[in-house]
């Protein structure tokens, strides 16, 4: 027995989760379906908003990032940074979903994490 959505349903969910507010938050965990720690804090860290995504294809649909996405400058560690989450707000909110960053990277002092236009996508299947 298989199943699955068909293009018009994928779409569907995909547009659930990136409409209105989204924000991104960088985890030095493994976020899981209810996360309690592993998001990054202190530092000067907090979530940035995505302002668009676009979507494409099927089978499966993809959404991604629009603009730039530009946290602030790191005033101390904040540690290595292995994933990402989606969320409905800046601070607390609702986790729309997670996901592994393509390579962990190491932010110091001093350091800017950056995601280019494009880069962090959803996919629905």
């Amino acid at each position: 027995m298989s199943s699955g959505l068909a293009p018009t349903g994928e779409g569907l969910a995909l547009a659930a989760l990136i409409a209105g507010n989204t924000y991104v938050a960088l985890f030095v965990g493994t976020p899981g379906t209810q996360p309690s720690s592993g998001e990054v804090s202190g530092g000067a860290y907090a979530r940035v908003q995505v302002t668009a995504w676009t979507t494409a294809g099927s089978n499966p649909t993809v959404g991604s990032n629009t603009n730039v996405l530009t946290f602030a400058q790191a005033s101390a560690g904040w540690g290595t940074v292995n994933q990402f989450a989606i969320f409905d707000a800046l601070t607390v909110g609702n986790m729309r979903g997670w996901g592994d960053l393509a390579a962990a990277k190491t932010i110091n002092l001093n350091d800017t994490a950056r995601f280019a236009a494009g880069v962090l996508t959803i996919s629905v299947t």
